[in-house]
């Protein structure tokens, strides 16, 4: 998350802000999402019990999201198709927030487990489409 803050900071300043200080911080960000979607892969289980019942085939969506994490990474590093993949990684964590977090606070508001897992989610996610901006607004600058 530091990596997302320091992020935010050098596209909040661009005229002051060196490439590297923004690029340090994509990278990092960037490097660890193949590390959080390799969690998907060692406990399945345990990542398809957080999605809701109602959704079927959960241990699928526990592969699928540990796919596309890793994907994104990638992506993101190596620079493939970066700005669709970091705008389809924002994408879905704000679905994760919408399907997934919001409800299990509203069924169990007094768990601060569950607390705490929303604002994770909600600052991973504003982390996030602050790097897919953050890589639209390179792609525009770079144009003639």
């Amino acid at each position: 998350m530091s990596s997302g803050l320091f992020l935010l900071a050098a596209v909040s300043a661009p005229q002051t802000a060196s490439r590297l200080q923004i690029l340090i911080p994509r990278y990092a960000f960037a490097f660890s999402l193949p590390m959080l979607g390799t969690v998907h892969f060692l406990y399945p289980a345990a990542v398809a019990a957080f999605i809701p019942a109602w959704i079927p085939a959960r241990l699928y969506f526990a592969y699928f999201t540990g796919v596309a994490l890793c994907a994104a990474g990638v992506a993101i590093l190596f620079a493939i198709l970066s700005r669709l993949a970091a705008l389809l990684f924002a994408l879905m964590l704000t679905s994760w927030v919408l399907i997934l977090h919001i409800p299990r606070v509203l069924h169990t508001p007094a768990d601060r487990h569950e607390w705490i897992t929303l604002l994770i989610a909600i600052a991973l996610t504003a982390n996030a489409w602050t790097l897919s901006g953050s890589l639209a607004r390179d792609h525009k600058s770079d144009r003639p």
